[in-house]
Formats: structure tokens, sequence, C-alpha cells
């Protein structure tokens, strides 16, 4: 899927050391839509593929999209927002694990279920091989997050570690990027990563719509402190910016937009794009603790890549067991009717963003 202006990428949930973490809520809170149509239906179903269809129909016609991919297959859609004319429509994915009801239901939030569209005596004959593989699934998850939280705890004594040593004054770099920022405290949350089968996976998004950037980088964890120094000078002004979690810890920041400056602050990752005006966080830190320290942070650093690696081969599992449920379902689908209900939520779309 390419990138634009006009189309932004990015995710709204993610694997991290805590679990599961659903970012539904604040992405697409119904009180901020004209229209939020829920998609319901199992694997396989079509809901990825209504979504990506609905883009390449509305892209030329509506003001901005934002496609949400999943975390754990980043070539699924979780969700797209359509803005045209001051007006916003969304078309979500409502299953589990960010599983979506109605909060205004009818007048601002409906649901369109798609298993009006499979075959159920096909499915009932498969119900002993959905209800295996639906378990290996939940497991292969379970099993995941329990490595997930392992390497979170190594983590958290490595960060805290690196937040004592973390004592030179950073002061002057953060009024610097935080100078021209302005606005009424508009925050949006948006994840520009995710954690899943394949490791790490970055989205460019920030990098597409923005004059200058920064890219923090550090060691041990050194730029997220800074980035967390960063934000907090930048709320205390009240700047109007886009807030990107780490997918693994919420309260750590990896990426911030201040719309104001036009500007993008990313902290480097392994493997993430290398652009920008680079701020080596590494000289805040004090040399001599960091000097007594660096074999036991090393040890974190490693252990923690282990956990981390183990967690990612069980994602990989629930990931070949989920495809093999999408086999059944798909088999299952008319899609004749799935065709059907595109057109229908397309005329949706163009009737509340009035769109000729």
């Amino acid at each position: 899927m390419k990138n634009s202006q006009k189309l932004q990428r990015y995710f709204a949930a993610a694997n991290g050391y805590s679990g599961f973490r659903s970012y539904f809520n604040d992405v697409f809170s119904p009180f901020e839509f004209s229209n939020i149509l829920i998609l319901k239906g199992g694997p396989g179903t079509g809901k990825s593929s209504i979504m990506k269809k609905l883009i390449s129909e509305f892209e030329h016609h509506v003001d901005s999209i934002e496609a949400i991919h999943c975390s754990s297959d980043p070539e699924s859609l979780d969700g797209i927002i359509l803005e045209h004319n001051g007006s916003m429509v969304a078309v979500i994915d409502g299953t589990a694990p960010h599983m979506t009801d109605p909060q205004i239901p009818g007048a601002s939030e409906e649901i369109v279920n798609l298993g009006v569209a499979w075959n159920k005596e096909l499915l009932k004959n498969n119900r002993q091989k959905i209800e295996k593989h639906s378990v290996l699934k939940s497991d292969a998850y379970k099993s995941a997050y329990s490595h997930l939280f392992i390497a979170g705890e190594i983590n958290s004594l490595c960060y805290t570690a690196v937040e004592k040593m973390y004592d030179k004054d950073d002061s002057e770099i953060i009024s610097s990027l935080s100078s021209n920022a302005t606005g009424g405290s508009s925050i949006k949350r948006r994840l520009i990563s995710s954690y899943g089968k394949n490791g790490f996976t970055h989205l460019e998004t920030l990098y597409n719509f923005t004059d200058k950037i920064y890219t923090p980088i550090g060691i041990y964890g050194s730029e997220y402190v800074f980035m967390n120094h960063l934000f907090a000078s930048l709320k205390g002004k009240g700047a109007d910016m886009i807030v990107c979690p780490s997918p693994l810890d919420a309260n750590k920041i990896e990426g911030i937009y201040i719309y104001s400056a036009k500007t993008a602050v990313v902290a480097e990752k392994e493997s993430a794009f290398s652009s920008g005006i680079v701020i080596d966080t590494a000289q805040f830190l004090n040399g001599y603790s960091l000097s007594n320290e660096r074999n036991n942070l090393e040890f974190f650093r490693r252990e923690r890549e282990i956990w981390l690696w183990n967690a990612a081969e069980q994602f990989k599992i629930a990931s070949d067991v989920h495809f093999e449920l999408e086999d059944i379902y798909t088999a299952a689908m008319n899609f004749k009717a799935i065709d059907e209900i595109f057109e229908s939520v397309a005329s949706e779309i163009k009737k509340t963003l009035s769109i000729n």
C-alpha cells in the first residue's frame, strides 16, 4: 500500500510486555465520527479486503485517509478512517482481540454482519477443526505474551539503571525542539511500530508530511528517557501533536510529531528508517556509572533479545494457525454477497461524507 500525505498508516493495537493493548477507544471514539461501521465476522470473511478496497475506492475523493494496520499481521487492516469536508467515517474490524460494540448504536455506529454471507452448514461440518485451531492459536498467544512479560521485566531493570545514570542536562536541546510548539493541547495517539511474528515492523508515516526530522539515538534505552522529557516539555506548552507510544511499553514514547513546527522526532531503533538530524542521548549519561554498569546492561540487553525472539516464534505459530482458520472460513464464504455488502458500505460512506 503506497504512502502519501493523504494516506497515512498507523497501528491502533500492540503486543507488549503487559500483553495485548488496544488503542481503539482513543482512535475510534464514536463522539468524533459521523459514522462508524463495525465489521463482524470470522477470520477470512473479507473484513480487511473490504477496507483495502474502500481505500482504493475513495482515495481520490476524500481529503485524507488513515489505514490502521493489524499489529500481529501488518499486511492486514484493523480499520480505516476517511475524512472529507470536516466529517469523518471509520470502518473497523470489531472482532477479537479488539472486540468492539456500538456505544451510540444507530446514531453514530452500526454493525455490518459478514456472517450472513457464510455457509453455516459447511462451518458446522468443520466445527472440530475450528475448535482445535482456535485453542492452538489461543495457546500460542498466551505463550508469546508470557515471553514478552519476561522480556519486559528484564527491560525494566535495564531502563531503571539507565534513568539513574541519565544525570546531565538535556534542557537546551529540549527547549530548541519545543520552541515553536503551540496549539490547544490536542494530542492524537497513534502507533508507528508493532511487534509480532516478524519482530519489529516500522511504519514511515511521520516521515511523509514533515519539514524537519530529528532522530534521537542512544544506548540501553537512553533515547526513551530523552523522548519522555521532550513530551513533558511539549505538553507543558500545550502543543498540538501526534504521540506514538512504544508498542512494547505504553509508558515510553518512540515518536512525536509537532504540528505547529511541522517537525517529527523519532527514536532510532534497529532497522528503523535512518534519516534526520541525529541527537546522541548517550551524552546525557554519567560516564563513570555507565562504565561500571555496562556488563550488567549488556547482559540485560542480550537476555531481553532472547525472550523477544521466543515471543516472535510463538506469534509465528499463532499466525500460521490463524491462516489455516482463514482457509476454512474463506471456503465457506459467498463472496458475491460480500461484494454486495461492500457496495452497501461504500454507499453509506458516500452519503455520510456527501460524495457524489
